[in-house]
């Protein structure tokens, strides 16, 4: 299962995440993702990765799930979140790396 995320979750008909980079491989395989958590999360769950859950969740219009009650989850994507995810409508024309030197640049102008 090493180094298997992306080949599992095109294959998956959902995922199940708490706060994971891998929401990545689901978004662009345009998998529907089940977002949750657990009372106890807050006890052991970084403040940090606390909040990009909740960031994740907004960004891809997901809610939460709580695994500490039973209850009947709805598993949808929504479009536009999911597009808006990838590229932004406002964002340059130009790859990431592009984007990334110029900005570097801009704080050491002598790197060449």
């Amino acid at each position: 299962m090493h180094n298997s995320t992306a080949k599992l979750v095109k294959k998956s008909k959902f995922c199940i995440t708490f706060c994971s980079t891998a929401v990545n491989f689901a978004v662009l395989n345009h998998k529907p993702i089940v977002l949750i958590y657990m009372d106890i999360f807050s006890l052991f769950v970084r403040k940090y990765d606390q909040e990009l859950a909740k960031a994740m969740s907004n960004e891809l219009s997901l809610n939460f799930c709580s695994i500490d009650k039973e209850y009947e989850v709805e598993i949808n994507i929504n479009n536009d979140s999911y597009s808006n995810y990838i590229k932004e409508n406002n964002s340059e024309k130009r790859l990431f790396w592009e984007i990334v030197l110029d900005s570097f640049r801009k704080i050491k102008p002598n790197c060449k």
